[in-house]
């Protein structure tokens, strides 16, 4: 075969061939950009999970917001609850203080009063035997008996008297101890409670940030605005 007769074979295979690998190329580019465009659906359908959990972890964010803020008022009022109790504590600390101061003080007037009692007592029985001895007792002498015996009527009085200031004393302690006693209990509860709501309120202060924390980085991910 001669070098013309070659140079025709190849260019008729070559025209032949041409068709062929334009299709070949052609498929070769759509295979490319249906697997460009399969990569894209894939990358749409995980961002669209990654915004789902954003909007999801967004919502929950607003709700730990807002019990955080629901749980600081309480704390507040509870604050506030707590400083009332203890100021009443205080007027009941000092009630009792008093009263008992009362008490003791009443208690030693009685004692003295009991004391002077017993001393007049002893001295209108001396007297008595002095005179039931004597045929003809004197006048001051039977004078100083009615003195005494008056005195002694008028301590029994007076003890009487201290006698019932006492008891009154003596329930006022009662009762401003029970008072006491039941602010205590008051305070104790309210304390208790405080304690609680604080460290609620500390969980959910580190939750809020956690979640802040996690929104921000789906905002990056994403590339989104603080709006969405």
């Amino acid at each position: 075969m001669s070098n013309l007769q070659l140079e025709a074979v190849i260019k008729l295979r070559d025209m032949a061939m041409r068709p062929l690998q334009a299709f070949q190329r052609q498929t070769n580019e759509s295979s490319k950009a249906l697997k460009e465009m399969r990569d894209r659906l894939k990358e749409i359908d995980r961002n669209q999970a990654t915004i789902n959990h954003f909007k999801k972890l967004k919502n929950e964010l607003s709700e730990t917001t807002k019990s955080l803020a629901a749980a600081k008022d309480k704390t507040r009022n509870l604050a506030q609850e707590l400083q009332a109790a203890k100021t009443i504590q205080n007027a009941h600390t000092q009630a009792v203080h008093t009263a008992s101061e009362r008490v003791k003080v009443l208690s030693a007037h009685q004692a003295q009063h009991s004391k002077e009692m017993r001393d007049a007592q002893t001295r209108v029985k001396a007297l008595t035997e002095q005179i039931r001895a004597q045929k003809a007792p004197s006048e001051a002498m039977c004078h100083e008996l009615i003195q005494t015996k008056q005195s002694l009527k008028n301590l029994s009085k007076e003890q009487q008297d201290y006698q019932s200031r006492l008891k009154a004393a003596q329930g006022v302690l009662k009762a401003a101890t029970h008072e006491l006693t039941q602010n205590g209990a008051a305070i104790k509860i309210l304390t208790r409670d405080f304690d609680g709501l604080k460290k609620s309120a500390s969980a959910l202060k580190i939750e809020e940030k956690q979640q802040q924390e996690q929104l921000q980085r789906l905002r990056d991910s994403l590339g989104l605005t603080h709006s969405l």
